[in-house]
């Protein structure tokens, strides 16, 4: 069992956001903060936790969906997999984070103060040299982990296979 967390705060200044109109400067605080829990119950089977909360102090016309959550999980995810070293299958199912290539297609948003993650499920394998990820997967938009969608979104789906390099 491990337990993590993070505390990140940013102050950002945005010069003339209006285009010429009044004010033109707007200054902010952003806050997160992120605790998580890694549970391995064996080899086989693995739960992860961690709630997120994002937070936005002083900003002119009030925080973005991009700069307040109050509370929600980032990630709440089961995987089982068998235990082989060389190859190897897991399957994950629940909200998890996911981020593949320079992320300009599916990332986890890091620049912003709350990032994004996705509910569905994954397999992973690693067959010889071969990486597999595939997955279902929807992004929680305006969705509360204690609350209701208030957005109806699509299914991502998508298939990626790479070769691996070998150590």
């Amino acid at each position: 069992m491990s337990i993590g967390g993070e505390a990140r705060e940013v102050w950002e200044q945005i010069g003339n956001n209006n285009w010429g109109q009044q004010p033109f400067m707007n200054g902010y605080l952003n806050q997160r903060y992120m605790l998580s829990l890694d549970l391995h119950l064996g080899k086989r089977v693995r739960t992860f936790f961690e709630l997120k909360s994002g937070l936005n102090s002083f900003r002119q016309g009030g925080p973005r969906p991009i700069d307040e959550k109050k509370l929600d999980f980032q990630a709440a995810f089961l995987e089982l997999s068998t235990a082989g070293t060389r190859n190897w299958i897991k399957i994950r199912a629940g909200r998890q984070q996911l981020e593949y290539g320079s992320g300009r297609l599916v990332d986890v948003r890091e620049g912003p103060n709350v990032r994004l993650s996705f509910d569905g499920f994954k397999v992973m394998a690693k067959i010889n040299s071969w990486r597999i990820d595939g997955f279902a997967m929807r992004p929680d938009v305006a969705r509360s982990a204690f609350g209701v969608s208030t957005r109806r979104v699509h299914f991502l789906r998508l298939c990626r296979w790479m070769p691996t390099t070998s150590a």
